[in-house]
């Protein structure tokens, strides 16, 4: 059967592969965000979606399911993003072991900024060659890599009952 049970979507799943194989080989490369800042792309991902909640009162553990990434992973990111002064903890009264995240002052500007170069440079020419796509077409593929995503974070997560034995060369 081969690659042909892909049929017309081969180029897009081609794509999507490609794209997760490069994020895989940056993800932890440290790149300057300010003067004296450096994040990884997963640092930068984590508080830019902090930044655009921040006036809503998520949790840590609904972040980081949000963004599925694991709880440990997440709570050593914002430990780091705490540390400088980029995010800040809150508890509710209500739920005192709950800890909400929000952005500092800092992190907006920070923000303001790096996003406007990556806007420019790193997504300038994504952008340009979406723009004869549709609204309704855009939320198709939304919703098409959102259960992509979904169904490859639950197939991750399954624990195989039976052992799987791998021969060896």
């Amino acid at each position: 059967m081969g690659y042909q049970w892909m049929g017309r979507y081969r180029r897009l799943v081609s794509a999507v592969i490609r794209y997760a194989n490069v994020y895989s080989r940056v993800h932890g490369v440290k790149y300057e965000i300010a003067e004296g800042l450096q994040m990884t792309a997963q640092e930068w991902q984590i508080l830019e979606y902090i930044i655009e909640h921040s006036n809503e009162s998520r949790n840590m553990i609904s972040i980081a399911d949000s963004l599925c990434i694991p709880q440990s992973t997440f709570s050593k990111t914002v430990k780091m993003l705490c540390k400088l002064g980029l995010a800040e903890k809150y508890q509710s009264a209500q739920n005192r072991k709950n800890v909400i995240l929000k952005p500092s002052e800092y992190a907006e500007q920070v923000y303001e900024t790096h996003a406007k170069r990556m806007a420019e440079g790193n997504f300038g020419r994504f952008f340009e060659e979406l723009e004869g796509v549709s609204d309704r077409d855009l939320e198709k593929m939304v919703r098409a890599i959102e259960h992509f995503c979904s169904t490859a974070a639950d197939n991750a997560g399954e624990e195989n009952a039976e052992e799987v034995l791998y021969k060896l060369d």
